[in-house]
C-alpha cells in the first residue's frame, strides 16, 4: 500500500473519532460532521459585503451529494438529537474531499 493509501486511512480513522455523530437526510446510518466557520463574500452594485455563515463539513465517504434542504440532526453521545440543521445553499466540495455547507437552524 503506497503513502497516498496509508493517509488517506489515517484522516478516516481521525474522521470517525474527531466529527459529531448526526444524522443526514436521504443517509442511511449516522454520519460525521465538523463545524467549519466561513465567510462568504458578496456584491450589491459597486460594495462588497462580508457575510458570515455557519458551515459544517462532512467527507464525500459520509455524504455523496448533498443538497440545499437536506435536513441534518446532530446528536449527542447518546444518540439524542441535540439541534435540527437546514442545508441553504448548494455544497461545495474542496480538495480533500470535504463538502462544505452553509447551514441554518430547521
Amino acid at each position: 500500500m503506497g503513502f497516498d493509501k496509508h493517509l488517506s486511512a489515517l484522516v478516516a480513522e481521525v474522521d470517525d473519532h474527531l466529527g459529531d455523530r448526526a444524522r443526514w437526510s436521504g443517509v442511511e446510518g449516522e454520519v460525521r460532521i465538523h463545524p467549519f466557520d466561513g465567510d462568504e463574500t458578496a456584491r450589491l452594485g459597486a460594495t462588497e459585503i462580508f457575510i458570515t455563515g455557519r458551515m459544517i463539513q462532512v467527507h464525500r465517504r459520509w455524504v455523496a451529494d448533498p443538497r440545499p434542504n437536506d435536513i441534518i440532526e446532530r446528536l449527542d453521545d447518546d444518540g439524542v438529537t441535540v439541534e435540527t440543521l437546514r442545508v441553504t445553499a448548494e455544497p461545495e466540495i474542496d480538495g480533500d474531499g470535504y463538502w462544505r455547507c452553509v447551514v441554518t437552524g430547521a
